[in-house]
């Protein structure tokens, strides 16, 4: 998973790592996030630190080298890119139709912002929470409470 540190973009970046069971139709569906993020948001409304949110999903078998890697932020200093990497449910993301997966990815995503971006003095989280589970409610991404 090295490889990030030098990695230069703007706004929101998503990418999925998976073993070959997991199709890749599904592990795409993190381009349509991608896609709505930075059509409908801007990462500096929320904070002058960060130039860059990267998302990587992570999808692994629980016997695979890399099922324990860990869910946790990094920040890149450097190139101001914060990476937050999530752990899908292997069995039910594998199990899952092409707009489970969606859900689930989106879900996910909400559960990232709360756990590592609300809080944080230098990101208003609570403010970007709010605005992607609307964005993400308005296209049925996720169901409305």
């Amino acid at each position: 998973m090295k490889g990030f540190e030098n990695y230069k973009v703007k706004n929101f970046t998503f990418t999925s790592s998976s073993d070959e069971t997991i199709p890749l139709s599904k592990l795409e569906n993190d381009l349509i996030l991608k896609d709505i993020l930075n059509s409908n948001l801007q990462l500096n409304k929320y904070t002058n630190i960060i130039s860059s949110l990267f998302c990587i999903y992570q999808a692994f078998a629980p016997d695979d080298i890399y099922c324990n890697y860990p869910e946790k932020k990094v920040m890149r200093r450097k190139t101001k890119v914060m990476e937050i990497y999530m752990n899908l449910d292997y069995y039910k993301f594998l199990e899952a139709d092409k707009e489970q997966a969606k859900q689930m990815m989106s879900e996910l995503y909400l559960k990232g912002i709360e756990k590592y971006l609300v809080g944080r003095k230098d990101f208003k989280g609570k403010e970007f929470y709010s605005d992607v589970k609307q964005l993400f409610e308005k296209h049925n991404l996720i169901s409305k409470d």
